[in-house]
């Protein structure tokens, strides 16, 4: 957390461009890392250590974007922000003999396959749409090699994987696993739109905005199985009414 609140003022590549110089991107992160800080209270340690996996997504958008022909050119700020993924790690440890989540029953099981099969599927068809209005797809969007390309496809790929794990054997590390998996797709499928806001929304192609639908839909669907449900709550009350 630390490393990642200091990469906040340090250049992002060699032309001293900052993560505070633009006021959307400072305050995203800042919300995630602020939340990712109750990790080490024992307070909401799943949604906490979530909120780290996706600053550390967000904070790989710039190294892979230069990938890999060009890393001589990320900066300091970029890749102390790649510490972020330190977050998620204490996460599982501290996860170690945690409860495991609420088991669903058949009915509402089925709302997380279908949740990140669609969001797969829009990474996916993403990957080959322009970034930006009239520009490179997100699969040649990298300096070289892909790298942003196959980061998404990797990412995206093992979240869903562990969706459907986590739904028909719903081990803790599982559960914990997919969304940890999905909120780094989440972090890093978001940082073109995350980028441009709001003045310039305009400048987003269509895989910007389908790329960050399906991160949006993936970590849904990785909160439906991991985070347990409330007694009480409206969810509880549906889960419960479905398994009867």
């Amino acid at each position: 957390m630390v490393a990642g609140l200091l990469s906040l003022g340090l250049p992002l590549t060699t032309a001293s461009t900052r993560y505070v110089d633009d006021g959307t991107t400072f305050a995203f992160l800042l919300v995630l890392l602020s939340y990712a800080s109750y990790l080490p209270a024992e307070v909401e340690r799943r949604a906490s250590a979530a909120a780290g996996a996706a600053a550390l997504g967000f904070a790989l958008f710039h190294p892979t974007l230069l990938g890999f022909d060009r890393l001589g050119e990320v900066g300091a700020g970029a890749w102390l922000a790649v510490c972020a993924g330190l977050i998620p790690v204490g996460g599982l440890l501290a996860w170690e003999g945690s409860p495991s989540p609420v088991r669903r029953e058949t009915g509402p099981a089925g709302l997380p396959l279908l949740l990140a099969a669609a969001g797969l599927a829009l990474v996916l068809a993403g990957l080959w749409l322009p970034a930006h209005a009239g520009g490179a797809t997100f699969w040649d969007l990298s300096s070289s090699g892909h790298a942003l390309g196959i980061l998404l496809l990797v990412a995206a790929a093992l979240a869903a994987g562990l969706v459907l794990v986590a739904t028909l054997s719903p081990a803790p590390v599982l559960c914990h696993g997919a969304l940890l998996a999905a909120a780094a797709t989440f972090g890093v499928s978001e940082a073109p739109l995350v980028a441009a806001a709001f003045a310039d929304l305009g400048s987003l192609g269509s895989g910007a905005w389908v790329e960050a639908a399906g991160g949006a839909l993936l970590v849904s669907a990785a909160a439906v199985v991991a985070l347990p449900l409330r007694p009480g709550s409206l969810a509880a009350q549906a889960a419960s009414a479905a398994s009867e």
